[in-house]
């Protein structure tokens, strides 16, 4: 989640953005916009993964987690790549 306060003449107002919102996945990309591929890694299909498509970016499901390899199955928005856990990541060993 980002939270921003930004002063309006008078009148200070906050704005909380979080996943999956676009601008989320936007501001990660202009940090990353040095990188050949991005991918979000997480473990929701709806908040990282959803988000991650929408955005037009790679998503990796991390399965220990979250969601379920059943949930999985029945998913509308299917990740680029499965993994059982962040040490498979971190491996770079693919599940699926």
């Amino acid at each position: 989640m980002l939270c921003c306060a930004t002063p309006r003449h008078a009148i200070s107002f906050v704005v909380v953005v979080g996943k999956p919102e676009p601008l989320v996945f936007d501001i990660a990309r202009e940090a990353l916009a040095g990188c050949q591929r991005i991918a979000v890694v997480g473990d929701h299909l709806d908040a990282d993964i959803a988000g991650a498509k929408r955005a037009g970016l790679d998503a990796v499901l991390v399965l220990s987690g979250a969601t379920s390899r059943e949930e999985l199955e029945w998913a509308a928005v299917q990740p680029d790549q499965v993994l059982a856990s962040l040490a498979e990541f971190a491996a770079g060993q693919r599940v699926s």
